[in-house]
């Protein structure tokens, strides 16, 4: 941590004259300027992953309502279950990015801020959808069965110690696949804002 603060003070020390010779306010106007962009471009995303889910939600209660059995219906059900803590994440974390866009806070507590949320909420928000993956495999379970027949059933054929062995692999792939989405996502985003608090604090 010593030495990047160190790299960074250097960084200004010899950067070139027009730039090295910039006042704090310019400073911070130039910071909070790459802060702001990195908020757009966090809630450009989570709006377009509130879009899908809509969608998703909509084309859902549109099966569960022409559901022909009550299985079929309860799977269906499953799933709006798994997604409803998203839109909890969707609603506080847009609130978050709100309020640090109009920066009507100094841009220090701002980023801290906006860096202790989404480092919580990304955290929360990838380990309650990992837990609750099992929801949905046993509801496209149920889904498949009550649709096509438990000779569909291919995935889940075999040996208990088979099946595990199948469901675990598909838990964890699903949810690297998740983890990697969420760092394109977010996470560069995050680790902006991270290195703009460094500057700050190097330049301060």
């Amino acid at each position: 941590m010593n030495n990047e603060l160190d790299d960074m003070k250097n960084l200004w020390q010899n950067a070139p004259a027009s730039q090295a010779s910039m006042s704090a306010e310019q400073i911070e106007t130039l910071l909070t300027q790459r802060s702001k962009s990195a908020l757009q471009n966090l809630r450009t995303n989570l709006l377009i992953e509130f879009s899908v889910g809509l969608m998703l939600t909509a084309v859902l209660l549109y099966a569960a309502f022409r559901a022909e059995s009550t299985v079929e219906r309860f799977a269906i059900l499953q799933v709006l279950f798994v997604l409803g803590p998203c839109f909890i994440f969707y609603f506080l974390a847009l609130k978050n990015l709100n309020k640090g866009i109009s920066m009507h806070q100094p841009l220090r507590p701002m980023l801290k801020e906006s860096i202790q949320f989404w480092q919580l909420g990304l955290k929360v928000y990838f380990w309650g959808g990992v837990l609750l993956l099992p929801v949905v495999f046993m509801a496209a379970r149920l889904w498949r069965q009550q649709t096509f027949g438990s000779g569909s059933l291919q995935f889940f054929t075999g040996s208990s110690p088979v099946i595990f062995f199948k469901a675990l692999s598909a838990w964890a792939l699903v949810s690297a696949v998740v983890w990697g989405l969420i760092k394109i996502s977010y996470g560069k985003y995050v680790d902006k804002l991270k290195t703009i608090l460094k500057e700050m604090n190097a330049v301060a």
